[in-house]
């Protein structure tokens, strides 16, 4: 198993747009602060609750088309290659 910080790593090493980390303060305070990788997006170290983030997507991506990845949806299970 890997750690949160490998995780984090190997998205950022995907251009993963968007990471977000839920753990015990984010379920307590029902707000999350995700990491952006373009200002564009949102900003950084900002919270949001879950509503205020689904929009802020929703208005990113709307005029970008809505095909289905050729690989696997989640990040842990897409074929890893190290060298």
């Amino acid at each position: 198993e890997e750690s949160v910080s490998r995780k984090i790593r190997d998205a950022e090493k995907e251009w993963i747009p968007i990471i977000i980390v839920v753990g015990d303060r984010e379920r307590e305070s029902k707000t999350l602060t995700p990491r952006f990788r373009s200002d564009r997006i949102g900003e950084n170290g900002k919270a949001y609750s879950l509503e205020e983030l689904y929009n802020l997507i929703l208005q990113h991506v709307r005029d970008y088309p809505q095909e289905p990845l050729p690989v696997p949806l989640y990040l842990s299970q897409r074929p890893k290659f190290k060298g």
